[in-house]
């Protein structure tokens, strides 16, 4: 195999594949980068057991890159990347395998790389067939974000460390808990499929990384893998097994008492109100409201002191005598999560979770249980 290209064009592709290789795979040859010349293409893979990332860089209307000769190669990541990385920018890089050796020469640098055999290479993961369902990279990248925080971090329930994807007719919905929080997020989609489909926090933090927002994503599920594609790339990652817990239980669908509050106003407040909770095990922070319709937040430890702080609301409807503890930090990150300036808060009670959503919106909700007051 030998192909020439430019190394900014090589660097970008090992940028994005490097990601997903691991440092100690249960497959040594995984530790590689494949290369493959086919035609006027150069396919570029990376990944290990659960997720695989293929990057396409066609040639063919490129003067000086090219496919010299037709194959494969497999090299390790670390120090091919790293070498790919230092060289000129823009210069013309030769890459070409003789024997178990891979040859890289850029203008009067010349380096010998040791390759893997691309013999034990697995086969890349069968490319889906047809259109399927096509969403806005950009808001494919917001579902993520307002979701995938909200996941569980033990590996105690695996279907809970992942993102549940719920496709309904015309509908796709991102649902993550770890069962003291829960974030949801709904978007419109012109597909017919129905079907529920786990995956993990790792393949929806590489995807918000290489997927390119202006573009329009297709996505493939099947019963254990679901595919990514987008012009010139594809992810392709396994599913998590099992059955995601229902969660239309806990979400309460009556309000005691629903307040709006400026997001960042409110944010700023509950990120020092945590300096003092996070020395408690959940993050401990006191919300009450009462008749002058202003939110008094509090966190104290015996032994550094306490928080006081009055935040004005925007809107108030319901009961005005309110106080509830909760896990500030679950708070905090459901509130950066949204980019909205206003949110409506709504309680049932010192006993029922906290429902955050954007103001007069209804395709996001954010949920945090209470937990026991500080002493």
């Amino acid at each position: 195999m030998e192909f020439v290209i430019h190394s900014e064009t090589l660097k970008k592709a090992l940028n994005i594949v490097s990601r997903v290789i691991s440092g100690n795979p249960s497959v040594p040859v995984m530790t590689g980068v494949k290369l493959e010349g086919v035609k006027d293409r150069l396919i570029v893979t990376g990944g290990d057991s659960d997720i695989s990332i293929i990057k396409t860089i066609d040639l063919k209307d490129s003067p000086q890159e090219k496919i010299v000769e037709q194959g494969s190669l497999v090299v390790p990541i670390k120090y091919f990347h790293e070498l790919i990385k230092k060289m000129p920018v823009n210069g013309l890089i030769t890459i070409k395998k003789y024997n178990k050796q891979i040859l890289i020469i850029c203008g009067d640098i010349e380096t010998t790389l040791s390759g893997l055999n691309e013999d034990d290479y697995p086969d890349a993961a069968h490319e889906p067939s047809g259109d399927g369902i096509k969403i806005k990279g950009s808001l494919l990248i917001e579902m993520i974000k307002e979701t995938q925080f909200a996941a569980a971090k033990s590996e105690t329930r695996a279907v809970l460390t992942g993102v549940n994807w719920v496709f309904g007719e015309g509908e796709l919905t991102l649902i993550a808990t770890n069962s003291q929080r829960l974030a949801m997020r709904k978007a419109s989609l012109n597909t017919n499929l129905t079907g529920s489909f786990i995956l993990p926090i790792k393949a929806l933090t590489e995807l918000v990384h290489v997927i390119d927002k202006h573009q329009f994503i297709r996505i493939f599920p099947t019963e254990s893998m679901m595919t990514f594609q987008s012009e010139g790339l594809s992810l392709h990652s396994r599913l998590i097994t099992g059955n995601y817990p229902d969660i239309s239980r806990i979400i309460p669908e009556e309000a005691v008492t629903e307040v709006v509050v400026p997001r960042l106003r409110f944010l700023e407040g509950i990120e020092r109100a945590n300096l003092l909770a996070s020395q408690w095990k959940h993050n401990n922070v006191t919300l009450a409201l009462n008749m002058d319709e202003k939110i008094r937040l509090t966190s104290s430890t015996s032994e550094i002191g306490q928080i006081n702080e009055k935040l004005d609301t925007v809107e108030v409807e319901g009961d005005r005598n309110l106080k509830i503890s909760f896990d500030g930090k679950f708070l905090a990150e459901a509130l950066k999560s949204i980019q909205d300036d206003l949110v409506t808060l709504s309680f049932g009670g010192s006993l029922k979770p906290i429902i955050i959503k954007p103001y007069n919106k209804k395709n996001t909700i954010h949920l945090v249980s209470p937990v026991r007051a500080s002493p």
